[in-house]
């Protein structure tokens, strides 16, 4: 299984065993910061939540590799119901609600074979770059510590669904057999 907030796998990919393994670029930002302490001190807001993924998904609509791949999920009309399950996914992430349920995130991604590990460039790209826009030094850290976090976990799911080679670091866990 896979949890986005706090930021963990469950299984080690080596050995499939049950320890908590991180890959080393979460792991470096929650070993500099502690992920959990910068979301705390980012105090983001419902409001600053909404702004940053309607402005990021109107980007999305425009761009060149994104757009076409949510069109093909989503329809070319109104997007308000996504957008509104992606501001509870934030708004779980950020510890403000639990009203999204996590359970659903690997499984609602992977059942859309046009969503695929090639777009995770062009997603977190967009994504700074709304950020960027949209937010402060440190919101934008806290929201770029787990949108990182969550690309890492989709493109794990991306290969094993694909099943496609995915270079993995070594775990963070050494007692793998």
């Amino acid at each position: 299984t896979f949890s986005i907030a706090p930021i963990s796998l469950s299984g080690c990919w080596r050995c499939h065993n049950s320890h908590v393994t991180i890959l080393p670029s979460v792991r470096s930002g929650l070993e500099r910061r502690g992920l959990q302490a910068l979301i705390e001190e980012a105090a983001v807001t419902e409001r600053r939540i909404c702004l940053v993924i309607e402005a990021f998904y109107t980007s999305v609509r425009d761009h060149g590799q994104l757009g076409p791949a949510f069109t093909a999920i989503l329809g070319a009309g109104d997007w308000s119901d996504h957008i509104s399950k992606i501001v509870q996914f934030w708004m779980t992430a950020f510890r403000l609600n639990r009203a999204y349920a996590a359970r659903d995130f690997m499984p609602a991604h992977l059942q859309h074979h046009q969503i695929s590990a090639i777009l995770t460039p062009h997603w977190l790209t967009l994504f700074e770059q709304t950020l960027q826009q949209h937010s402060n030094a440190m919101e934008k850290a806290a929201f770029s510590g787990i949108a990182g976090a969550m690309m890492e976990n989709l493109a794990i799911g991306f290969a094993k669904r694909d099943d496609q080679k995915l270079i993995k670091p070594a775990p963070l866990s050494t007692d793998c057999n």
